[in-house]
């Protein structure tokens, strides 16, 4: 997925509608909590680039939400949308729809990810997303460096 891994599959969410709302742990979204015991699984049984990619992904997610729309971190991100992820409309709402009483300082888990996913990425990885430079382009970069 564009920004990390997703909760569930469309198929196991089942169709969204008046009986069956859409809930805030269902496809498409992914929660920092999830994101960050995955990391945690791939590192400890030898997965490292699997890790670092994911970590990557997430946290760019997060870093393009929050230099594209109103410098926040919030709570909730769709992890299929490349554009905006932060506008999420499930269950208890979302800050990220609007902003209006998002915290400035972020939100305690997502911040946490965001630490953790530092200390996974490489240095060259920090630099790429420090300068917002989408996965697919980091990867890229770095294949074609080794044909030289």
């Amino acid at each position: 997925m564009y920004g990390g891994l997703v909760s569930g599959t469309e198929k196991s969410r089942g169709p969204v509608g008046v009986d069956r709302p859409n809930r805030q742990w269902d496809f498409p979204y992914g929660w920092a909590p999830q994101q960050m015991l995955a990391w945690g699984g791939f590192l400890r049984y030898g997965y490292q680039e699997e890790a670092e990619r994911l970590a990557y992904k997430w946290l760019y997610m997060i870093t393009k939400a929050f230099v594209d729309f109103n410098g926040v971190v919030v709570e909730k991100y769709d992890v299929t949308r490349p554009i905006d992820p932060h506008r999420v409309d499930a269950e208890y709402g979302n800050q990220g729809v609007d902003f209006k009483g998002a915290p400035r300082e972020g939100f305690g888990w997502v911040n946490a990810s965001y630490v953790y996913g530092l200390e996974i990425l490489n240095a060259h990885m920090r630099r790429a997303l420090g300068a917002i430079t989408p996965y697919e382009t980091y990867s890229k970069a770095i294949q074609s460096q080794g044909d030289f």
